[in-house]
């Protein structure tokens, strides 16, 4: 078996559509393609992270814990208080209201939800949210450290919250 060759003559002129054949990428070029791509991978990853958020995510940040389960954190180990008050503010800026009180009782106005114990085994809470309630915080050395019982009277435990 024998392998030959064919010469191909190029018609003249043809020299010049050697300029059709891409280049080869400077360094800068490359450089410049390798930050497009990184830039739309990095987008990639933000949009997947940001649309593989969970239902358990979305409660944890944007709905709050109804009574029964806030009162597990008040509550001690087969008990069931009556009735507790939780302030809707920034436990910073309550704390700013005891600033330089050493030993005495502050008013003042929170949104609040109440919750009443509707049963005790299991123990079993109603809510009611309260907007501008005025409470009778105790102050100690700067600190609050006791918060007043409040007046229930406009409490309507019969409600299904």
């Amino acid at each position: 078996m024998s392998l030959s060759c064919t010469q191909i003559s190029l018609p003249a002129g043809a020299a010049d559509q050697t300029s059709l054949v891409p280049k080869p990428a400077t360094n800068s070029q490359v450089k410049g393609i390798m930050r497009v791509q990184s830039a739309c991978l990095l987008l990639l990853l933000l949009c997947a992270a940001v649309l593989s958020q969970t239902y358990d995510d979305f409660k944890r940040k944007h709905i709050l814990p109804s009574c029964d389960d806030m009162m597990k954190n008040v509550n001690g180990n087969n008990q069931c208080k009556p009735i507790n008050t939780f302030i809707m503010e920034e436990a910073e800026k309550v704390k700013a209201l005891c600033k330089g009180k050493k030993n005495e009782n502050i008013v003042h106005k929170f949104d609040v939800i109440d919750c009443k114990m509707k049963n005790k085994k299991p123990c079993k809470y109603k809510s009611l949210a309260l907007k501008g309630k005025e409470k009778k915080i105790k102050c100690e050395n700067g600190l609050p450290v006791h918060l007043g019982q409040g007046k229930y009277e406009d409490f309507d435990y019969d409600i299904e919250n």
